[in-house]
């Protein structure tokens, strides 16, 4: 059973007890913690002469949580610094980064990913240890352990689900076409070290101009072009979510506020950073069923505490379903 997660004053107090911050921290009038949105129990500290983003994960297994983040700051040089690691209580402190995340800029505007973003955020993870390297051995990463749900559920886990969510697990289940690629696609294979979970809210751009990810308690090894999948995934939803619904409810991507090949730009870069960053071209087919894929989880991720989908949400389903069901002609429409 894990401990109960700390308030903001026990959770100071807990910093000071194991070195993080100074006792004289306390009596420094700029000190200041704030609670930062998120699944997990995440706070900013700064003032007392340090800058922090402290992190208590909610998972059940905390030490693997913990420790795939100790693996992902250890491993990834686009990682910020790791400052203590604790399994037993699941905390995890991280120096903090000023800027802002991607996802952030994206919900701002009404115009496709910045290319420039894209394209940095890409190289950052191509950097990643190769199959070759030692780090590439870590577990398998969590990006795809939801996968799992959708063709087998007991059914406690299923009354956990909200009733959206519900919906979209059995719009997925009713297609069986669908199933079978989200099935075949979710065992693909892999030996590179991944983030597994490369969503514009773990891309952190920083005042200085450099690219950071965060939040490594998915990394593992997986599929190389997982992540990228994931990055461009985003781009993706984000462009659907400009696409005005019919009186009808149905969805016309030519009615998109944002150009699609504006879209296709950005993905494009993307792809071209990963290729030379590795030395080797990114094949298109399997990086567009990555990228179904990946929309299907985020239809999911979407629907979670709402009681019907809301209609961005079949739009991102039918869009996900349609790269899944002809991956070879998606990879094509992507690209442009």
């Amino acid at each position: 059973m894990r401990r109960p997660l700390l308030g903001p004053d026990e959770l100071l107090g807990y910093l000071i007890q194991h070195g993080v911050l100074s006792p004289v921290a306390l009596d420094d009038p700029t000190l200041r913690l704030s609670e930062v949105p998120g699944r997990n129990l995440n706070a900013r500290v700064t003032g007392g002469g340090r800058s922090l983003f402290v992190k208590q994960l909610r998972d059940h297994d905390l030490a693997d949580g913990v420790t795939r983040e100790v693996a992902w700051a250890t491993a990834a040089s686009c990682a910020p610094p790791l400052v203590a690691a604790d399994p037993e209580h699941g905390i995890v402190v991280t120096e903090l980064f000023q800027g802002s995340s991607l996802g952030d800029l994206v919900r701002r505007s009404n115009v496709a990913t910045p290319s420039e973003h894209l394209r940095d955020a890409a190289d950052a993870l191509a950097a990643l240890p190769g199959p070759d390297d030692p780090d590439a051995a870590a577990p398998r990463h969590r990006g795809l352990e939801w996968s799992a749900m959708l063709r087998s559920s007991p059914g406690s886990a299923l009354r956990e689900l909200s009733p959206a969510t519900l919906e979209a697990l059995l719009l997925v289940r009713g297609d069986r076409r669908l199933l079978a690629a989200v099935g075949e696609v979710a065992e693909t294979t892999g030996e590179r070290f991944c983030h597994g979970d490369a969503r514009f809210d773990n891309v952190f751009l920083r005042d200085d101009g450099t690219v950071a990810l965060v939040d490594g308690e998915a990394s593992g090894r997986g599929p190389e072009s997982w992540d990228l999948a994931c990055l461009l995934g985003d781009a993706l939803a984000h462009w659907l979510r400009s696409v005005p619904p019919a009186a009808s409810g149905s969805f016309d991507p030519s009615t998109a506020r944002i150009p699609f090949p504006d879209v296709q730009e950005g993905l494009r870069s993307a792809v071209a950073a990963t290729a030379a960053r590795r030395g080797q071209d990114v094949d298109p087919v399997t990086l567009a069923a990555l990228i179904g894929l990946r929309l299907v989880q985020t239809t999911l991720e979407q629907t979670r505490g709402h009681t019907t989908m809301p209609p961005s949400s079949y739009a991102l389903l039918q869009f996900a379903a349609n790269v899944l069901h002809t991956p070879d002609r998606a990879a094509r429409v992507l690209s442009g």
